[in-house]
């Protein structure tokens, strides 16, 4: 059994990693023979390998991104929900294992003590790991971290990782045993996201871009720094198109401060882009830009390897096994001057450019490939019924 979070139908269209994750998890260990039941409201028009039978969540909350507390609503009725079928098929279906990826669903499935093995992968970002804007926010974070751990990471047969630096913290804060803890990284469709040239100019057509530009993927709000973006791009001298594609709180803020600050006519929002576009957008781009001040493991960054665009990143713990500085991009610290600087470096080297975007996609194509992880997944399935 495979639970999503009860917040975004599955495959989701305009955004939530989280989600996309565990589809793309259903369907990779389904290929590989398993039977899964997968907890998920489903996107119309949504394929499914033959073994995998799906059980709606029917929550009446399907909007992402939301602000912060409406987050809070969102989880907590989603992870209510997620918890509740998910012990209805317990009961019915008797599954070997139950994985899942959201804590509080997580939380509320083993409260009812299932008796099944139970794996959780964590997916949100972690209090200690850069910072988290506003100071509210991040406190609520923070308790978030510490209830994750005592009533589910503790609890599980198998904890899951998306990185060694989470895989060790835990292990360290919680005392936990490293055979109960494995780092396994998001899975990625490279046959969809890869370099396509045909696709870049689907995309460019639909989206009206045109010449060389830089992309940011990732919701508008304070986490991620976009305002750091937009003050590096005022201090270059010569400014490459900036592309932001995404939506959230800080959106028509953002724009403001564009205006204000003079970049405006360099500066394309987007807004959210449909799924189908975004190989194209990634295929295009001179390289992505992410000065998030915490995360986890970005989807969009793996997303962008795979289709061979490098990547500018903060210089986070988190990042580092996704990220090698000067081979398939560039870890920096999320200031407005180190940003803008590498910006106009990486703008005007080519060579150091084609040299990441060769490496981008082999490495994801040796860590992040659907048969990969699938493999990584059925063993630790097999030793958590074991």
């Amino acid at each position: 059994m495979i639970a999503s979070t009860g917040i975004v139908p599955a495959p989701p269209i305009l955004g939530g990693a989280i989600e996309s994750h565990a589809y793309v998890v259903a369907n990779a260990v389904a290929s590989k023979g398993a039977k899964i039941h997968f907890l998920s409201d489903i996107t119309p028009g949504a394929k499914f390998h033959p073994n995998i039978q799906t059980h709606p969540l029917h929550s009446p909350l399907r909007k992402f991104p939301v602000p912060f507390p409406t987050w809070i609503l969102t989880h907590s009725l989603g992870g209510l929900l997620t918890a509740k079928t998910g012990y209805e098929v317990t009961l019915s279906q008797k599954p070997d294992v139950a994985h899942f990826h959201e804590e509080t669903s997580a939380a509320l499935y083993l409260s009812l003590k299932p008796r099944v093995p139970t794996v959780f992968t964590l997916h949100s970002p972690i209090s200690w790991d850069g910072e988290t804007p506003p100071r509210a926010e991040a406190a609520i974070r923070r308790l978030f971290t510490e209830i994750t751990a005592q009533r589910v990471v503790r609890k599980v047969a198998r904890f899951v990782a998306l990185s060694t630096s989470v895989a060790q913290y835990f292990s360290d804060w919680v005392g936990l045993d490293r055979t109960r803890i494995s780092v396994i990284p998001h899975p990625i469709d490279t046959d969809f996201f890869r370099p396509d040239r045909e696709a870049e100019g689907i995309s460019r057509q639909k989206l009206g871009l045109k010449g060389p530009y830089i992309l940011f993927v990732g919701r508008l709000d304070p986490r991620k720094n976009v305002r750091t973006l937009l003050r590096a791009v005022a201090k270059l001298r010569t400014r490459p198109i900036t592309v932001i594609v995404g939506d959230g709180v800080e959106r028509e803020s953002l724009m403001s401060l564009a205006k204000a600050i003079g970049v405006d006519s360099s500066i394309r929002f987007l807004g959210p882009v449909p799924v189908q576009l975004l190989p194209g957008l990634y295929s295009g781009a001179e390289f992505v830009v992410l000065p998030s001040l915490s995360e986890m493991s970005p989807m969009t960054v793996i997303e962008a390897l795979s289709c061979g665009a490098p990547v500018v990143a903060t210089r986070l713990s988190v990042l580092r096994d996704v990220i090698t500085h000067g081979q398939n991009g560039l870890l920096i610290s999320p200031t407005t001057e180190e940003l803008s600087n590498t910006i106009a470096t990486l703008d005007s080297d080519n060579a150091l450019k084609h040299k990441m975007k060769d490496y981008a996609r082999r490495r994801v194509l040796e860590t992040n490939s659907l048969g990969v992880v699938a493999d990584q997944l059925l063993a630790i399935y097999n030793e958590a019924c074991a």
